[in-house]
């Protein structure tokens, strides 16, 4: 498996993490050799054109809720362009669940900037993700709640950049913390390593953020997508409620592996 994301031409980051054969490259696409490619969401370039390009399937194109607006870039990756959340109501849904149905092999890679803490970037659940109405901002924003829900990439309270995988019942979700907070409206680069056979019966998620290795949590089993069917960026359900994500995100891709 090799896989990379490369964000411009100010030159390349190699990174090596503890995966044999997994390779990270900074640049300006996401890639993969002998991965399938589902989905390469580029905000910044095209706007409103958020294709899975798998093939030419487009069963994964995102669907955008209306407060969602799109700034153009002018040289490819710009910071404050791509997708525009407004930290209350805007995310878009990911139809035919991938992230459900490929939990225990994939990688995904974003580029994003934020001055806001405690928005999820990525999350999915059991339940669609409620209306925005006056009775759920009476309520707080807490609307329904989920029986299960991972919030797989998100900003915490502290400002850094977390990834989490639920394994079970008992132990709950896995989360990898950066080492240093994200809410300095520079534009960061993720990427999330997600595999079941790092090692027979072991399952691993490893964390890069700007080239940077950020961890990794292991697990004896796979990971557990359950019945989480909503998939979608700019919004997740944690802490007992509803968490939108306030910043830009310039795009998204998505690589899977076999299960």
């Amino acid at each position: 498996m090799f896989v990379g994301w490369s964000r411009g031409p100010a030159g390349s980051v190699d990174f090596v993490d503890q995966q044999p054969n997994v390779h990270i490259n900074s640049g300006m696409s996401l890639y993969a050799v002998w991965q399938q490619e589902l989905i390469n969401y580029e905000f910044s370039r095209y706007g409103t054109t958020v294709n899975g390009i798998s093939g030419g399937n487009t069963n994964y194109d995102g669907i955008a809720d209306p407060s969602i607006s799109y700034v153009p870039a002018v040289n490819g990756y710009d910071l404050n362009t791509g997708a525009q959340f407004n930290g209350s109501s805007s995310y878009i849904a990911i139809p035919n669940q991938p992230l459900t149905d490929y939990t225990s092999s994939y990688t995904i890679g974003m580029l994003f900037n934020t001055q806001h803490a405690g928005g999820v970037l990525l999350g999915y659940q059991d339940i669609a993700v409620p209306a925005v109405t006056l009775d759920y901002q009476a309520r707080g924003g807490g609307g329904d709640a989920p029986t299960y829900s991972v919030p797989i990439l998100y900003v915490g309270s502290d400002g850094k950049l977390n990834a989490s995988m639920y394994v079970n019942e008992l132990s709950g979700n896995l989360t990898i913390s950066s080492s240093a907070a994200v809410i300095d409206n520079a534009m960061h680069m993720v990427e999330l390593i997600v595999t079941s056979n790092w090692s027979p019966n072991i399952a691993s998620m490893n964390l890069i953020l700007d080239g940077v290795w950020q961890g990794a949590q292991n697990y004896s089993g796979t990971f557990n997508g359950l019945s989480m069917s909503y998939n979608q960026l700019g919004v997740g359900y944690y802490n007992g409620g509803w968490n939108y994500f306030n910043g830009y995100i310039q795009a998204f891709g998505m690589v899977v592996g076999p299960n």
